[in-house]
């Protein structure tokens, strides 16, 4: 399967991820939040939010069969005594819980490579303090003179005049 993050390149399908009924625009729309979050570089960071996108895109998926499962009963009560249905809850629970565990150490790696990264590179060159030519406030030039009041013209009566 291709990497779901790499949208610039052909090779990216999202229907290779996606379960019938789902909507791969969804999952492309995830992928491109996520690149401009975290912005990988290089194999590493692409692999660790390519790791976080698809364990919240499965996180989604067992929680919406979990909602389901439980919206399928009309008696919740009896749905969770019930030691088939109680076990059917707790494996998804469990899978949902994977999933946030490895988004999270997905997380975890991915900041601290970030971190490692910015600190080898070298420190931009702060800008110099240029000074500013032209205030954009006061850029309007005012006229010289006033502007004229316009005439009235004589041939137009005014509320005096009968």
């Amino acid at each position: 399967m291709q990497d779901p993050i790499a949208k610039t390149t052909p090779l990216f399908d999202a229907r290779d991820y996606v379960a019938r009924g789902e909507d791969p625009k969804i999952l492309e729309a995830l992928a491109t939040g996520y690149c401009k979050r975290f912005r990988p570089d290089g194999p590493v960071e692409r692999f660790m939010v390519t790791t976080m996108l698809l364990a919240q895109w499965n996180k989604d998926r067992w929680s919406r069969l979990e909602v389901s499962l439980i919206g399928s009963t009309d008696d919740l009560l009896a749905f969770i005594t019930d030691p088939s249905s109680n076990k059917v809850l707790l494996q998804v629970q469990r899978r949902i819980d994977q999933e946030d565990r490895r988004y999270f150490r997905a997380f975890a790696d991915l900041r601290r490579l970030q971190k490692e990264r910015a600190a080898s590179e070298p420190a931009a060159p702060p800008e110099e303090n240029k000074p500013v030519t032209e205030n954009w406030v006061r850029s309007f030039k005012q006229p010289e003179a006033p502007m004229p009041v316009p005439q009235r013209p004589a041939n137009i009566p005014t509320a005096a005049t009968p």
